[in-house]
Protein backbone atom coordinates (compact mmCIF):
# COMPACT_ATOMS: atom_id res chain seq x y z
CA UNK A 1 0.00 0.00 0.00
CA UNK A 2 1.41 3.39 -1.00
CA UNK A 3 0.66 6.46 1.11
CA UNK A 4 1.81 10.04 0.69
CA UNK A 5 3.29 11.80 3.70
CA UNK A 6 0.11 13.84 4.01
CA UNK A 7 -1.80 10.54 3.93
CA UNK A 8 0.36 9.28 6.79
CA UNK A 9 -0.51 12.21 8.99
CA UNK A 10 -4.25 11.68 8.57
CA UNK A 11 -3.94 8.27 10.19
CA UNK A 12 -2.36 9.33 13.50
CA UNK A 13 -5.07 8.86 16.18
CA UNK A 14 -5.19 6.53 19.15
CA UNK A 15 -3.20 3.35 19.27
CA UNK A 16 -0.55 4.34 16.79
CA UNK A 17 0.89 6.79 19.30
CA UNK A 18 2.05 3.92 21.46
CA UNK A 19 4.19 2.53 18.67
CA UNK A 20 5.90 5.86 18.08
CA UNK A 21 6.35 6.01 21.84
CA UNK A 22 8.08 2.66 21.81
CA UNK A 23 10.08 3.76 18.78
CA UNK A 24 11.39 6.89 20.47
CA UNK A 25 11.84 5.99 24.08
CA UNK A 26 12.74 3.26 26.46
CA UNK A 27 10.03 0.79 27.37
CA UNK A 28 9.98 -1.86 30.06
CA UNK A 29 8.07 -5.13 30.36
CA UNK A 30 8.20 -7.29 33.46
CA UNK A 31 6.11 -10.21 34.60
CA UNK A 32 5.68 -13.89 35.26
CA UNK A 33 4.83 -16.75 32.94
CA UNK A 34 2.90 -19.57 34.63
CA UNK A 35 2.24 -23.18 33.70
CA UNK A 36 -0.26 -23.51 30.88
CA UNK A 37 1.08 -20.41 29.14
CA UNK A 38 -0.82 -17.86 31.21
CA UNK A 39 0.91 -14.82 32.61
CA UNK A 40 0.74 -11.28 33.95
CA UNK A 41 3.01 -8.58 32.55
CA UNK A 42 3.52 -4.95 33.61
CA UNK A 43 4.22 -2.51 30.78
CA UNK A 44 5.44 1.08 30.87
CA UNK A 45 6.42 3.46 28.08
CA UNK A 46 6.98 7.19 27.69
CA UNK A 47 7.90 9.44 24.79
CA UNK A 48 11.17 11.33 24.79
CA UNK A 49 10.81 15.14 24.50
CA UNK A 50 11.91 15.33 20.85
CA UNK A 51 9.44 12.69 19.72
CA UNK A 52 6.63 14.22 21.79
CA UNK A 53 7.16 17.60 20.17
CA UNK A 54 7.11 16.04 16.68
CA UNK A 55 3.89 14.17 17.41
CA UNK A 56 2.18 17.36 18.59
CA UNK A 57 3.23 19.04 15.35
CA UNK A 58 1.94 16.08 13.31
CA UNK A 59 -1.42 16.07 15.12
CA UNK A 60 -1.82 19.80 14.65
CA UNK A 61 -1.02 19.45 10.93
CA UNK A 62 -3.26 16.45 10.28
CA UNK A 63 -6.24 17.42 12.43
CA UNK A 64 -6.06 21.21 12.27
CA UNK A 65 -6.07 21.41 16.07
CA UNK A 66 -3.03 22.59 18.03
CA UNK A 67 -4.49 21.03 21.22
CA UNK A 68 -1.43 21.36 23.43
CA UNK A 69 -3.04 19.56 26.35
CA UNK A 70 -4.40 16.55 24.49
CA UNK A 71 -3.19 13.02 25.11
CA UNK A 72 -0.50 11.86 22.72
CA UNK A 73 -0.80 8.28 23.97
CA UNK A 74 -4.40 7.27 24.71
CA UNK A 75 -3.94 4.48 27.24
CA UNK A 76 -7.64 3.43 27.51
CA UNK A 77 -7.99 3.22 23.72
CA UNK A 78 -4.87 1.08 23.49
CA UNK A 79 -6.22 -1.22 26.21
CA UNK A 80 -9.55 -1.67 24.42
CA UNK A 81 -7.85 -2.60 21.16
CA UNK A 82 -5.32 -5.00 22.65
CA UNK A 83 -8.00 -6.75 24.72
CA UNK A 84 -9.45 -8.11 21.47
CA UNK A 85 -6.17 -9.63 20.27
CA UNK A 86 -5.61 -13.42 20.28
CA UNK A 87 -4.05 -14.84 23.42
CA UNK A 88 -4.96 -11.82 25.55
CA UNK A 89 -7.22 -12.16 28.57
CA UNK A 90 -7.26 -8.55 29.77
CA UNK A 91 -5.46 -5.23 29.34
CA UNK A 92 -5.57 -2.33 31.80
CA UNK A 93 -3.55 0.76 30.89
CA UNK A 94 -3.61 4.23 32.40
CA UNK A 95 -1.94 7.47 31.40
CA UNK A 96 0.84 8.67 33.69
CA UNK A 97 1.23 11.74 31.50
CA UNK A 98 0.08 12.96 28.10
CA UNK A 99 2.84 10.93 26.47
CA UNK A 100 3.27 8.08 28.94
CA UNK A 101 1.41 5.00 30.12
CA UNK A 102 1.69 2.03 32.40
CA UNK A 103 -0.47 -0.97 33.14
CA UNK A 104 -1.07 -4.69 33.12
CA UNK A 105 -1.46 -7.21 30.29
CA UNK A 106 -2.91 -10.60 31.26
CA UNK A 107 -1.98 -13.36 28.83
CA UNK A 108 -4.46 -16.22 28.35
CA UNK A 109 -2.11 -18.32 26.20
CA UNK A 110 1.38 -17.14 25.32
CA UNK A 111 1.47 -19.45 22.29
CA UNK A 112 -1.59 -17.71 20.81
CA UNK A 113 -0.46 -14.16 21.57
CA UNK A 114 -0.97 -12.04 18.42
CA UNK A 115 -1.12 -15.21 16.31
CA UNK A 116 -3.08 -14.85 13.02
CA UNK A 117 -6.08 -17.13 12.61
CA UNK A 118 -5.00 -20.47 11.18
CA UNK A 119 -1.30 -19.57 11.30
CA UNK A 120 1.53 -20.05 13.74
CA UNK A 121 2.38 -16.95 15.70
CA UNK A 122 5.78 -15.48 16.47
CA UNK A 123 5.85 -17.20 19.88
CA UNK A 124 6.26 -20.96 20.33
CA UNK A 125 5.32 -22.42 23.73
CA UNK A 126 5.99 -25.99 24.80
CA UNK A 127 5.50 -27.81 28.10
CA UNK A 128 6.95 -31.26 28.80
CA UNK A 129 4.75 -33.94 30.43
CA UNK A 130 7.38 -34.63 33.07
CA UNK A 131 8.01 -30.97 33.85
CA UNK A 132 9.90 -28.10 32.30
CA UNK A 133 9.27 -26.32 29.05
CA UNK A 134 10.41 -23.90 26.40
CA UNK A 135 9.39 -20.54 24.93
CA UNK A 136 10.87 -19.29 21.66
CA UNK A 137 10.23 -15.92 20.01
CA UNK A 138 11.15 -15.11 16.41
CA UNK A 139 10.51 -11.65 14.98
CA UNK A 140 11.04 -11.11 11.27
CA UNK A 141 9.75 -8.92 8.45
CA UNK A 142 7.46 -11.65 7.12
CA UNK A 143 5.56 -11.99 10.41
CA UNK A 144 5.47 -8.28 11.26
CA UNK A 145 2.45 -7.21 9.11
CA UNK A 146 0.13 -9.83 10.63
CA UNK A 147 1.34 -9.01 14.12
CA UNK A 148 0.81 -5.27 13.64
CA UNK A 149 -2.67 -5.72 12.14
CA UNK A 150 -3.77 -7.72 15.19
CA UNK A 151 -2.79 -4.86 17.47
CA UNK A 152 -4.45 -2.18 15.30
CA UNK A 153 -4.33 -1.09 11.64
CA UNK A 154 -3.43 2.40 12.87
CA UNK A 155 -0.13 1.01 14.14
CA UNK A 156 0.90 0.09 10.62
CA UNK A 157 0.07 3.54 9.26
CA UNK A 158 1.90 5.24 12.09
CA UNK A 159 5.01 3.14 11.63
CA UNK A 160 4.85 3.93 7.93
CA UNK A 161 4.95 7.60 8.88
CA UNK A 162 8.20 6.76 10.68
CA UNK A 163 9.42 4.87 7.57
CA UNK A 164 9.89 1.77 9.75
CA UNK A 165 10.73 -1.21 7.50
CA UNK A 166 8.56 -3.56 9.59
CA UNK A 167 5.58 -1.57 8.27
CA UNK A 168 6.75 -0.31 4.87
CA UNK A 169 8.39 -3.56 3.76
CA UNK A 170 11.49 -1.64 2.61
CA UNK A 171 14.69 -3.65 2.87
CA UNK A 172 16.78 -1.05 4.64
CA UNK A 173 19.74 -1.55 6.90
CA UNK A 174 19.61 0.00 10.35
CA UNK A 175 22.08 2.67 9.24
CA UNK A 176 19.99 3.53 6.16
CA UNK A 177 16.84 3.71 8.27
CA UNK A 178 18.34 6.09 10.82
CA UNK A 179 19.62 8.34 8.01
CA UNK A 180 16.09 8.50 6.62
CA UNK A 181 14.63 9.38 10.03
CA UNK A 182 17.30 12.04 10.49
CA UNK A 183 16.49 13.63 7.13
CA UNK A 184 12.75 13.87 7.76
CA UNK A 185 12.30 13.97 11.55
CA UNK A 186 15.63 15.51 12.49
CA UNK A 187 18.69 14.39 14.47
CA UNK A 188 16.97 14.56 17.87
CA UNK A 189 14.36 11.90 17.02
CA UNK A 190 16.92 9.80 15.13
CA UNK A 191 19.14 9.91 18.21
CA UNK A 192 16.26 8.91 20.49
CA UNK A 193 15.48 5.91 18.30
CA UNK A 194 19.12 4.83 18.07
CA UNK A 195 19.54 4.97 21.87
CA UNK A 196 16.21 3.42 22.86
CA UNK A 197 15.63 -0.16 23.93
CA UNK A 198 12.94 -2.45 25.29
CA UNK A 199 13.97 -4.08 28.55
CA UNK A 200 12.07 -7.23 29.48
CA UNK A 201 12.35 -9.24 32.70
CA UNK A 202 10.39 -12.51 32.87
CA UNK A 203 9.96 -15.06 35.66
CA UNK A 204 9.51 -18.57 34.21
CA UNK A 205 7.67 -21.58 35.71
CA UNK A 206 10.90 -23.31 36.77
CA UNK A 207 14.69 -22.90 37.04
CA UNK A 208 16.18 -21.90 33.72
CA UNK A 209 18.59 -24.23 31.93
CA UNK A 210 19.47 -21.94 29.00
CA UNK A 211 18.53 -18.60 27.49
CA UNK A 212 19.26 -17.31 23.98
CA UNK A 213 19.42 -13.57 23.38
CA UNK A 214 19.50 -12.59 27.05
CA UNK A 215 20.86 -13.37 30.50
CA UNK A 216 19.37 -15.37 33.36
CA UNK A 217 19.65 -16.23 37.03
CA UNK A 218 17.48 -18.90 38.66
CA UNK A 219 14.08 -18.71 37.02
CA UNK A 220 14.36 -15.06 35.91
CA UNK A 221 15.62 -13.93 32.49
CA UNK A 222 16.35 -10.46 31.14
CA UNK A 223 16.25 -9.40 27.51
CA UNK A 224 17.32 -5.99 26.17
CA UNK A 225 16.19 -5.29 22.60
CA UNK A 226 17.50 -2.20 20.75
CA UNK A 227 14.51 -0.37 19.27
CA UNK A 228 16.23 0.33 15.96
CA UNK A 229 16.81 -3.42 15.51
CA UNK A 230 13.12 -4.05 16.22
CA UNK A 231 11.86 -1.40 13.79
CA UNK A 232 14.19 -2.47 10.99
CA UNK A 233 14.41 -6.26 11.50
CA UNK A 234 17.39 -6.26 9.17
CA UNK A 235 18.02 -9.72 10.58
CA UNK A 236 15.39 -11.83 12.40
CA UNK A 237 15.44 -11.39 16.17
CA UNK A 238 15.41 -14.71 18.00
CA UNK A 239 15.00 -15.39 21.72
CA UNK A 240 14.53 -18.59 23.70
CA UNK A 241 14.19 -19.72 27.29
CA UNK A 242 14.30 -23.35 28.45
CA UNK A 243 13.43 -24.35 32.03
CA UNK A 244 13.24 -27.58 33.99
Amino acid sequence: MMLTRRGFFRRLPGLGALVLGLASCGASISGKLERGGVGDFNVSAALEPGAAAKIRDFLAFSQGNPGGGELLINAPAIARSMSNAPGVAQVNFRNTGSAALEGLVKIANIGDFLAPSGKAGFISFQENPGGGGRVAITLNREAAPDMLSLISPDVTYYLMALFAPIATGDELSKEEYLIQVNLFHGPAVAGEISRASVRSQVEFPGPLVSVRGGTFSGSRAEFIIPLADLLVLEQPLSYEAVWR
